[in-house]
């Protein structure tokens, strides 16, 4: 039977087309500006000043939970509810309030600790005063804990399958902060370390605000006992998730704080650049996958789970053989990329530390392929057993990996763990599930 054009169709795959290659354009531009923005920080900071800033953005992941799971369960309720041809203004707005508010909390709380977390991660940077570290943390908290909050009209946009606006405010917003620290550059002489930190966080946190805040005005909201049920059904799912990215933080985020204990501000200039480099090719399938997500939720809630292994399985073999390529010429060409993308610092690197990114980049794109379509059917209960016994796992090999291998030994730990606990048991959680899938009322 066909179907007919309505709020909760599925996913056409023009539309599919169209927001995975805005994803595919804008993020291949966003990780050439990063990209470029190496050049422009190295020589303009300096080899030390550069590694405080490389470290700072490397631990804003961890702000980032400040969503606390709203953004994912957000996108899911927008997605279910075009499927079954609900409305969703009003939940929308109930919980960006939500998130703003819980937002501005955290943000004092980041405040405050930074001056502690400045003096356990930079004390090898003598050459950065002390009140320059903190007040570059500070910036950093308070920028990613705000960009937290507003990426939720990036999940919003992905759920109504027009994700192309938020790949066009992304690359909006780093066009803008390249500018903006090349600007600073060469036209501020004090605390350029802060203002280049703000530009990039600061810049990126303030353009998705602004469009929520836009988004949610006027809308009414319901009486307090019209929505106290449904809060509590999102608050659940929204714990849900926050639980799993606190456990993922501790398997991805750890790499920075574990490179900063190395002597020296090379080993971690070294380390950012490649992972820049390796972000280039990551985050194109990443962004297929986001795109991927919203079209997986609509199949999931109608039952038809067999369809969503054949939507899946084409972007997998395409990306996998991607990284392949990508890490063969990222391993012939290595010392001339980092001639042009840094020249004035002093960082080296191995074949044995490249093909360790590769690896690990590849076991991520067959992992993050796996647990997008188990987290796209509500199927988050797996990952409380699995990601804090892979949390545990990675955290023991990327210690032992530095101290036995050095820097190949981050992405190999981190690799290992994924291989231990998720890359075999996702895909046999999807099968077992799909197939129990049935359309929802």
């Amino acid at each position: 039977m066909g179907h007919t054009p309505a709020s909760g169709q599925l996913l056409k795959s023009s539309n599919y087309l169209l927001v995975a290659g805005t994803a595919w354009a804008s993020r291949i531009l966003l990780a050439l500006l990063q990209v470029a923005s190496i050049r422009l920080l190295t020589i303009g900071l300096g080899q030390e000043f550069y590694a405080v800033y490389a470290l700072l953005l490397g631990l804003a992941g961890w702000f980032t939970l400040a969503d606390l799971g709203i953004s994912s369960a957000l996108q899911n309720q927008v997605s279910e509810s075009r499927a079954r041809g609900g409305d969703y203004a009003t939940t929308l707005a109930t919980w960006s309030m939500i998130a703003i508010a819980g937002g501005a909390v955290l943000t004092l709380a980041a405040w405050l600790v930074s001056p502690w977390l400045a003096a356990l991660l930079m004390q090898d940077f003598p050459g950065v005063p002390a009140d320059a570290r903190v007040n570059a943390t500070r910036i950093m908290a308070v920028a990613s804990i705000s960009m937290a909050s507003g990426s939720l009209i990036y999940k919003v946009w992905y759920g109504e399958q027009r994700g192309y606006l938020a790949h066009l405010c992304q690359l909006t917003g780093g066009v803008l902060a390249y500018a903006m620290s090349a600007w600073i550059l060469h036209h501020v002489v004090a605390h350029r370390l802060e203002w280049c930190l703000f530009a990039w966080c600061g810049i990126n946190a303030l353009l998705p605000l602004g469009f929520l805040m836009w988004r949610t005005k006027g809308v009414r909201w319901p009486a307090r006992d019209a929505w106290t049920p449904a809060m509590r059904g999102m608050a659940r799912k929204a714990l849900g998730f926050w639980g799993y990215g606190l456990m993922a933080a501790l398997v991805l985020q750890l790499d920075y704080v574990l490179v900063a204990r190395l002597p020296g501000a090379a080993d971690l200039i070294s380390y950012s650049i490649h992972v820049r480099i390796f972000g280039l090719g990551f985050f194109v399938y990443a962004s297929v996958l986001a795109a991927l997500w919203p079209a997986l939720t609509e199949r999931a809630v109608q039952g038809r789970g067999s369809e969503m292994l054949a939507v899946a399985v084409r972007p997998l073999v395409a990306g996998l053989a991607f990284m392949a390529l990508f890490t063969t010429f990222i391993a012939m060409f290595d010392e001339r990329l980092l001639a042009i993308i840094a020249p004035t610092v002093t960082a080296t690197t191995t074949a044995s530390f490249i093909l360790s990114m590769g690896a690990y980049y590849l076991v991520r794109i067959w992992t993050d392929t796996f647990s997008v379509m188990l987290q796209s059917m509500g199927q988050l209960r797996p990952f409380y057993l699995l990601v804090p016994v892979q949390a545990v796992v990675s955290i023991a090999s990327q210690i032992a990996g530095v101290r036995w291998l050095g820097l190949p030994g981050i992405p190999l730990g981190m690799g290992l763990s994924f291989l231990l606990t998720v890359a075999w048991a996702a895909p046999m959680l999807v099968r077992q599930r799909s197939r129990g899938l049935a359309p929802s009322a």
